[in-house]
């Protein structure tokens, strides 16, 4: 096994003492890149919600937004991950100036589109005080507010609408062609979600 592997499996273990003696005693790439799915070591804190390597990576200047195998910045995996773990790193991340706006091509998904799944809201804040495009990308085929309809996310859903977010926007996925956020709501049943959306739209 290399120093740069052995380095990123002692972060991935949570093996801090180990990680930092690695690099006080070697030239280590703390880039480096695991071969299975091209994820570094803050990728890997990141999706494993490992806040006190997320800490350390940082503050020995890793590249905070590499992108991984399935084309996510740590932020993104944070995002994607949610709840309290992912949460706290996603904060982390945004607060030392994580790209808030990387696409991802083939799906057209942003840190903001994975928050709205299952992050808290302060994260959902977070991002877009740092500058997250609410509705975006342009021409976006759902937005984050159509995201959180469907996950019945109603914070996020609040959140968005008083950041400006396009109630009326047109979803261009080819099995909700023309939906609103309200209607995709409807259409799955989320009851908490179309009652706030049908509150905002007035119908």
């Amino acid at each position: 096994m290399s120093v740069d592997q052995e380095f990123y499996t002692a972060i991935v273990n949570n093996d801090l003492k180990t990680a930092k003696l690695l690099i006080k005693e070697n030239s280590v790439n703390i880039n480096h890149t695991e071969p299975n799915f091209n994820k570094t070591a803050l990728s890997s804190s990141a999706y494993l919600g490992l806040t006190k390597c997320v800490d350390y990576l940082l503050s020995i200047g890793v590249d905070i937004d590499k992108t991984d195998g399935l084309d996510m910045t740590p932020l993104m995996t944070a995002c994607s991950s949610g709840k309290v773990k992912g949460s706290r790193v996603a904060l982390k991340l945004i607060e030392h100036g994580a790209n808030v706006n990387y696409v991802r091509e083939d799906d057209e998904m942003t840190a903001l589109k994975f928050a709205v799944g299952d992050c808290k809201p302060e994260v959902i804040e977070a991002l877009i005080q740092a500058g997250a495009d609410i509705d975006g990308p342009q021409n976006s085929e759902q937005t984050a507010l159509m995201l959180a309809a469907r996950n019945n996310h109603i914070s996020a859903l609040k959140i968005l609408v008083e950041a400006g977010a396009d109630i009326k926007a047109k979803c261009k996925l080819p099995w909700a062609k023309g939906l609103t956020a309200l209607d995709l709501a409807k259409l799955q049943n989320h009851k908490k979600a179309s009652q706030y959306l049908s509150s905002i739209d007035g119908t």
